[in-house]
Order: C-alpha cells, then sequence, then structure tokens
C-alpha cells in the first residue's frame, strides 16, 4: 500500500448514529486482509464487527474500547510494514479523533450521557436551576437518573444539596458498570418515552394456522407468522408505519420487520427484509440465517433494508399480556402472547369446544395514527 488507510465505523442501518467500540481482535503491527474482522462494536440494536476495508498493516487505532464514535468516524489507520518501521522511527502523528469522547467514569454508581427529563417533586419538580444541571453534566448523570430524589426546595424543587445527599448515598451502595448493550437499551427505551404510545389488544384463535404449520417444511415459529402478517398489513396499509418528522408525515420506503429476541443482557433486533414476498419456508431458512449472524457479530444481508416496525413474542416466557415499546426509529411494536386452550364457540354445530388462542397488542405512536387505524390493521 503507497498510503495510509482509514478504518472507519460503517453504517448500520437507519437511526443508528453511534457504537461503542467493545474490543479490538487485532493489535497495531498485526498484517491483515482485506474483510478480517478488526474489531467488535456495540449500538442500540446489536454487537457487531468491523471489517477491514484493504490489506495491509494495522498502523494505529485511533478509538479504544469503550469510545462512543459516530458513523463514518475514523478508528484505526491501515498501511503498509514499512509505514509501521517509519512511525516506530519518528516522531507519533497528530490525528484527529473524529470520535465521539466518552470521560472516564467517577467510581460512583449511575454514569451516563445527560439527557432530558423531568425532576420529581411537585409543582416545581421539573425546574432545575442552571447550577443543577452542571452538576449532573459533571457527574454524567440523566434527569431521569434522579427521578427518585425529593426535592426540599420551592414548590418541591430539587436543589444542588439534595443532589450532593443522593450521590452520597449512591456512593455507600454496591454497583458495577452496566454492559454495553443494557446501556443502549435504556438509552433506546428513553428516547421512545418521549413519544406518546398507546396499545391496542385482541384475541386470535390459532386452530387453522396450527394446521397450516403442520404442513410447511421447517415447521414456522409463531413469530415468523406474526412477521409475515405484519408486513402484508403494512404493504396494503401503511398508515402506521409512517413517521412524523417535523411538520411531516413521511411514508416508509421499503418493508423490513425486526424480530426482539432476548439476551442475557438486554434485547436484539435481527431483522428480515420483504417477509411479505416468496415462501413461508424460504423465509424460515432466511430467519436463521439472519439470527446466526446477530449472534457471530456480523451484519446480516437483511439489514441492507432499515426496519419499520418490530414483533415481540413475550409469549415464549409465558406471558400472555405486555405493552412493549417501539424503538425510536419504529413506529410500532406487534406483540404476541402465549398460546393457551380457551372456550370455542362452533356455529355450525352449535357447540362449545376448545382451541388455541393467544393475545395480540399491537403498540403505536399516537402521533402518526388512531385507534382506529390500529383497529383495521
Amino acid at each position: 500500500m503507497s498510503k495510509r488507510t482509514p478504518v472507519v465505523l460503517p453504517p448500520f442501518g437507519e437511526g443508528v448514529a453511534t457504537a461503542e467500540l467493545s474490543a479490538w481482535l487485532v493489535q497495531p503491527g498485526t498484517q491483515v486482509t482485506r474483510g478480517q474482522e478488526l474489531a467488535e462494536v456495540q449500538t442500540a440494536k446489536a454487537a457487531l464487527v468491523v471489517e477491514s476495508p484493504a490489506t495491509g498493516t494495522l498502523l494505529e487505532l485511533v478509538a479504544q474500547p469503550g469510545d462512543e464514535m459516530a458513523v463514518g468516524a475514523t478508528i484505526a489507520w491501515l498501511g503498509s510494514a514499512e509505514e509501521t518501521a517509519a512511525a516506530a522511527d519518528g516522531p507519533p502523528a497528530d490525528l484527529p479523533h473524529t470520535g465521539i469522547d466518552r470521560s472516564e467514569p467517577i467510581q460512583d454508581v449511575g454514569t451516563a450521557i445527560v439527557s432530558e427529563g423531568a425532576l420529581p417533586g411537585t409543582a416545581g419538580a421539573g425546574f432545575a436551576s442552571p447550577r443543577l444541571r452542571a452538576r449532573l453534566a459533571e457527574l454524567g448523570l440523566r434527569r431521569a437518573d434522579v427521578a427518585g430524589v425529593a426535592g426540599t426546595g420551592h414548590s418541591g424543587r430539587v436543589t444542588a444539596a439534595d443532589l450532593e445527599r443522593f450521590v452520597a448515598d449512591l456512593a455507600r451502595q454496591k454497583g458495577e458498570p452496566a454492559p454495553p448493550l443494557r446501556r443502549a437499551v435504556a438509552d433506546a427505551m428513553l428516547r421512545s418515552w418521549t413519544r406518546p404510545l398507546a396499545t391496542v389488544a385482541r384475541e386470535i384463535h390459532l386452530d387453522a394456522l396450527l394446521r397450516h404449520r403442520r404442513r410447511i417444511e421447517g415447521r414456522p415459529a409463531l413469530t415468523l407468522y406474526a412477521v409475515r402478517a405484519l408486513a402484508m398489513s403494512l404493504a396494503a396499509d401503511d398508515r402506521l408505519a409512517r413517521k412524523l418528522v417535523g411538520d411531516y408525515i413521511l411514508r416508509p420506503a421499503d418493508i423490513a420487520i425486526a424480530v426482539a429476541v432476548a439476551d442475557e443482557d438486554g434485547i436484539r433486533t435481527p431483522s428480515l427484509a420483504h417477509p411479505h414476498r416468496g415462501a413461508l419456508a424460504e423465509l424460515c431458512a432466511r430467519w436463521d440465517a439472519a439470527f446466526a449472524a446477530v449472534q457471530a457479530g456480523r451484519r446480516s444481508p437483511e439489514e441492507a433494508v432499515s426496519p419499520i416496525a418490530a414483533v415481540s413474542n413475550y409469549g415464549t416466557l409465558n406471558l400472555t399480556w405486555a405493552t412493549p415499546i417501539p424503538l425510536p426509529d419504529h413506529s410500532l411494536l406487534l406483540g404476541v402472547g402465549a398460546v393457551a386452550m380457551t372456550p370455542v364457540w362452533d356455529p355450525a354445530r352449535q357447540v362449545w369446544g376448545r382451541g388455541a388462542s393467544c393475545e395480540l397488542t399491537l403498540t403505536f405512536d399516537h402521533r402518526v395514527a388512531d385507534g382506529a387505524a390500529a383497529a383495521a390493521l
């Protein structure tokens, strides 16, 4: 190689602007090949890897584990072996750090990016003085992190002294750093909750679906039936998948559905592009490949299309009903409850029988659609 080549943080899909560097898989001075995995990163959606853009020698690491970097930022430099030797003989290059700097966390419990939220109390609880805001920023705390602080100031305002007592109490408690995925999920849920979300629900009977499932190769999971049904519904009527940006309502350019998958540290959301097309057996194979890619920390080809909605099958946890929260870049989320045997009326025979059923919930952004549209979906 005749010149240095930057290793940049690649785009990970719509709505993902940053990623946290989890670990380097190779060290400076190592010969690497094009496509070789160089680093592990964590986004709000999944743990992924960054691959080498070219063959050469890893010259320098710009980002370190724990750094939060913007998409497109340079995280390392590649070059030739000769450049490695020259760099060792000469002064170090003064390279700019184009990521998002994250200061070292203090030892007290609770370090996070500052974001907007309401302070507790009564009439004046929502007010935060400049001094209080500055102290929160200094500690690396969100305003939501201090939601349990009882304000002693005028009209229930939280004072700087209230905050210091809260922090002193935290220092006496046991704690540990939150895993990157848990921090990412927490940030996503906080941003999602700024929208007015509403939920509708209904019971569905599954006997016909289960008979169909027995005839399909691979025995598709109930989750995939839900993914396919949601995609088909949105292809026919996309009102619930639209987004409100400023004074404009934007319609989705394409259809992809994410699936919430439980992980020991949080939730991962592999997705499927155009799940309403093709055979159901083919969709099963595509899902297996997409899920395997997420487990391996790779970006699935399915993610070329950004998901507009998600499905969460919390029925696998033996839950019958829930109101899961859509990700910030999704306008709706379909929840699937546990399957149970319930009484079913047979109109032909005029008798009661037993049949399989489950509860479906649909949580949506009430700014872009009303309950009538949700019921029609």
